[in-house]
């Protein structure tokens, strides 16, 4: 685990309050299902810093996280400007389990933001190519936001 200072390179806008946030810095591996706290280092407008699955980390460089801006903590993340500076700590948590290559495909299955860690666990494992990946959302308009195009690119 690792406490440091990192930069927004981006806020990708996903429609219906989710966003993917770009973040650069010098960050730690991390398996899938481990999590990350991130807060900004100045007009932080709650107390405590706020969990976040690693919905994509390139140790060393980048992380992108999945973000549904539903509160004053999460609203400031997407709000702020390009180059803002984060207080970051991670990895925490455990890992998922592993999944035994050689037996039946795995069904990844997830709704709205838990899907963060599946496309980091696709790629990471010896999956099928195309491993089904059902997903749902409260009302139809919202499934395409909800699947987050990322995540059929394995």
């Amino acid at each position: 685990m690792q406490a440091l200072s990192c930069r927004i390179q981006r806020v990708e806008d996903l429609g219906w309050e989710n966003y993917v946030l770009h973040l650069e810095g010098a960050f730690e591996d991390a398996v899938p299902g481990q999590f990350c706290m991130l807060s900004l280092t100045r007009d932080w407008p709650v107390l405590l810093p706020r969990p976040f699955s690693y919905f994509d980390l390139e140790p060393g460089r980048s992380a992108t996280i999945l973000v549904k801006a539903i509160g004053p903590g999460t609203r400031a993340l997407v709000q702020a400007p390009t180059g803002s500076e984060l207080l970051f700590t991670g990895p925490l948590g455990r890992s998922l389990p592993d999944v035994d290559a050689a037996g039946p495909a795995p069904v990844c299955m997830a709704g709205g933001l838990a899907l963060g860690p599946l496309p980091r666990r696709a790629r990471r494992r010896v999956w099928p190519a195309r491993a089904p990946v059902p997903r749902g959302a409260r009302a139809a308009r919202r499934a395409e936001a909800s699947s987050v195009r990322e995540c059929s690119r394995r």
